[in-house]
């Protein structure tokens, strides 16, 4: 109930109030949850939290608004590993 969906719908064993909206059933607390800013594609971004590598890889989330991790732009990630990519280097050579 973390979503407020159910795959298995009527023919699940398990009662799914309807009048619950799905911001409170998540398991995160309400002050962080205002904070969240979501995408485009409605995925948060959590900044200064750990990026989310699957979604990195896949462009996918099954956690949705609930998900823990940060969900930058693919644009974004780019711009940052092509500038740690030019911190990272010394220059200095052997």
């Amino acid at each position: 109930m973390k979503t407020g969906e159910c795959k298995y719908g009527a023919q699940c064993r398990f009662h799914h109030p309807i009048d619950r909206p799905a911001v409170a059933l998540s398991t995160t607390k309400p002050s962080q949850q205002e904070n969240v800013k979501l995408t485009l594609a409605g995925l948060p971004r959590r900044e200064g939290a750990v990026i989310y590598v699957y979604y990195l890889k896949t462009g996918a989330c099954k956690y949705g608004a609930t998900c823990r991790f940060d969900h930058p732009p693919p644009g974004e990630v780019v711009a940052m590993a092509a500038s740690q990519g030019k911190s990272d280097s010394t220059g200095g050579k052997a």
